[in-house]
């Protein structure tokens, strides 16, 4: 889907960089604070085929609180095939 690969909530000054299989480095405007150790940062997918497809649950969050957990049912499914 290319880069970014998704936009991170409340924060216009953190820039999602080219992502890796375990990290996400983000450029940061200048002037700008960085997060410290800890912080907590929301990222919103541009595209979601492979968060639904890696993961059982989702966690739905209101107020910056956990509301509730709903179970992804879209995962591990794929359309039919021509010919099969």
């Amino acid at each position: 889907m290319g880069d970014p690969t998704c936009a991170v909530l409340g924060h216009p000054e953190l820039r999602p960089l080219h992502p890796s299989e375990e990290h996400l480095p983000l450029a940061v405007a200048p002037g700008a604070p960085v997060p410290a150790l800890g912080d907590t940062l929301y990222l919103v997918p541009r595209h979601v085929c492979p968060t639904v497809n890696n993961f059982d649950a989702a966690l739905l969050i209101e107020g910056g609180r956990i509301a509730r957990v709903e179970r992804v049912t879209a995962r591990g499914h794929s359309g039919p095939l021509a010919g099969e």
